[in-house]
């Protein structure tokens, strides 16, 4: 990745490299690898200042990887795009089916509560991404041969082989 060198010709900031920055930062610095999830605050210097693990910070989280993955058709943002899917499947994984977990604590257990109705927009927005992504196929430099990020799949449902 290229380092941020300054304002681009028109005198604003190239956002491309800004957002690469702040997603460097956020690889090293805002993700629990060990539960596989963003966590909910941490300082500029880097330091952790809430552990804990909302939904919604997943949800942006894959979004993120998802677009990166689209601009870049690098296989580590595909890897990264795979991973954030991952993390946010946990929240999706409940009892109760079409429901979801809202607060993942950083010891990995889950705060038992109701789900915020307002997650239904984040999740909707981040699977819609996903599926847009997947059914596309589309990056820079995408070639028809490249697979999409998979994505979670129905209870019941096998992938297709041929896919």
């Amino acid at each position: 990745m290229t380092a941020y060198t300054g304002p681009s010709e028109r005198g604003a900031p190239d956002a491309t490299l800004i957002s690469d920055g702040m997603a460097r930062f956020a690889c090293r610095h805002g993700f629990d690898h060990a539960r596989g999830v963003a966590i909910n605050e941490v300082m500029i210097d880097g330091s952790i200042r809430n552990p804990a693990a909302r939904l919604w910070p997943q949800t942006e989280r894959l979004k993120a990887a998802l677009a990166r993955y689209r601009r870049t058709g690098e296989d580590e943002e595909r890897a990264e795009a795979a991973a954030a899917c991952a993390g946010l499947v946990q929240y999706l994984e409940t009892p109760a089916r079409g429901a979801w977990r809202d607060k993942l604590l950083a010891d990995g257990s889950w705060i038992e509560e109701p789900a915020p109705g307002s997650s239904m927009y984040h999740i909707t927005c981040a699977l819609a991404e996903l599926i847009d992504t997947a059914e596309s196929g589309e990056t820079k430099g995408s070639q028809a041969s490249r697979r999409p990020v998979a994505g979670p799949q129905p209870v019941g449902h096998e992938p297709d082989p041929r896919a």
